[in-house]
């Protein structure tokens, strides 16, 4: 979203796509799957890294959530680079990172200050170094699901994941129709934020519709400095400040938890 945006590319390979079968089957372990995953990472950067001057700044990132091979494409013709590069993220059957794309997506369609926000929560994380997965700091996905939660607390974004909504809206979940409400067999269904407008299942209220991006920024500064993160974990799915940290496999009482919207296991 903006200027400094990167592109982010999902690809599948048949031979890789073997291994996630038999992954899925159970007929190979977690740790086998995991190390192919990541071997192949080390092949693609290796490949681009043959392709001599089209690519640059080749980075495999092995050790992340969702190893990936990070970069730059001299010859884009990118009219927002002094040199017209374009960065790109590469992974591997990440289906569910288009449908988070997608979602973050709907919300920034609902209020133009959202995406305006997140940019400059974005830019300020990267300026102070706070915003590299690989350096193990909040990625830049997770900068987002609090500017969201953050804007959803204070009443200017939905929950497009609320039940109530999907009611409201006559929105039905169902796997079998649409495969994107149930991607890696888990519930990646939401209301597309067209449908909530067009049937005014959810309204903005007027005091907030005035406030501008600067006050928000400070607003969100204020609610993240405030947030009880030794106790509770950021939801946008649930859109509750009262989710215990104990609820999530991975969390840590030092450290600011965030659920994924999808996949709450690995939050």
């Amino acid at each position: 979203i903006g200027k400094a945006s990167d592109v982010d590319v999902s690809i599948h390979i048949p031979l890789l796509r073997n291994a996630k079968i038999k992954f899925e089957k159970g007929n190979l372990g977690a740790a086998k799957y995991e190390s192919e995953l990541k071997s192949f990472v080390f092949r693609v950067a290796g490949a681009l890294r043959d392709g001599g001057r089209n690519f640059f700044d080749l980075q495999a990132v092995a050790r992340a959530r969702v190893p990936v091979v990070k970069g730059c494409y001299r010859f884009a013709e990118n009219p927002h680079t002094q040199d017209g590069s374009l960065c790109f993220d590469i992974c591997f059957f990440n289906d569910i990172a288009v449908r988070n794309s997608t979602l973050l997506r709907d919300y920034t369609a609902v209020d133009p200050r959202s995406k305006s926000l997140m940019l400059a929560v974005k830019k300020w994380a990267k300026e102070n170094n706070i915003c590299s997965a690989a350096d193990e700091r909040l990625s830049s996905y997770a900068w987002v699901i609090l500017v969201i939660f953050y804007l959803q607390q204070i009443g200017l974004l939905p929950n497009l994941q609320c039940e109530e909504l999907m009611k409201t809206t006559g929105f039905t979940l169902d796997v079998s129709r649409d495969s994107l409400h149930g991607i890696n067999a888990l519930n990646t269904a939401f209301v597309p934020w067209h449908l909530v407008k067009s049937s005014n299942a959810w309204q903005q209220p007027d005091e907030l519709k005035d406030i501008p991006v600067s006050v928000l920024l400070y607003g969100f500064f204020n609610f993240l400095s405030d947030f009880p993160s030794a106790f509770f974990a950021v939801s946008i799915r649930t859109q509750s400040t009262f989710i215990p940290k104990s609820a999530a496999r991975k969390c840590s009482l030092s450290f600011l938890c965030i659920e994924d919207p999808f996949e709450t296991f690995v939050s």
